[in-house]
């Protein structure tokens, strides 16, 4: 069950979150496709990884792998969900990334594979967070990374809706 921001924020989880709503990336640059479950200091969201992607031709030609990179920023966006709806109760803050430490890769990842991506809240000092993150397919993670974020505030752009 996917959960609303805003209803979390309150204690009661009833409502979707939808993360084309909640993260400030463009629809080709998102990539979360539906919360699991979220609580105050656990995410767990979702992606599948279409055939064909932008990448899939480019890395590497005839046996495509999810760029590790990917992976990052997949982990990276579920964080920033949890550390939102810990934020500002109006929504308005959004986490832009500090850090990746300790990153490991531990099999490769093909397109067409649905991923689940956990974060757990490791240390919050003021605006900024901390997160023990994975990526898993199945039962084996894939890989995981200590990701951190600073809380602040999003200045739309020239071009954003």
């Amino acid at each position: 069950m996917q959960l609303h921001l805003f209803a979390m924020n309150r204690g009661l989880m009833h409502e979707p979150i939808h993360p084309r709503k909640v993260l400030p990336h463009g629809e080709c640059f998102l990539f979360v496709d539906e919360v699991l479950s979220i609580d105050t200091r656990r995410i767990v969201a979702s992606r599948a990884i279409p055939l064909q992607e932008p990448w899939t031709n480019a890395h590497f030609p005839g046996d495509p792998l999810v760029p590790g990179v990917l992976l990052i920023e997949g982990m990276t966006q579920t964080c920033g969900i949890l550390a939102r709806s810990l934020g500002p109760k109006d929504g308005s803050a959004v986490g832009v990334l500090a850090a990746v430490d300790r990153a490991r890769f531990f099999r490769p990842v093909k397109p067409g594979t649905t991923i689940v991506y956990s974060a757990e809240l490791d240390v919050r000092a003021g605006s900024l967070f901390r997160f023990d993150a994975a990526v898993h397919v199945g039962e084996d993670m894939v890989a995981k990374a200590k990701i951190s974020l600073s809380l602040g505030q999003h200045k739309p752009t020239v071009g954003e809706v």
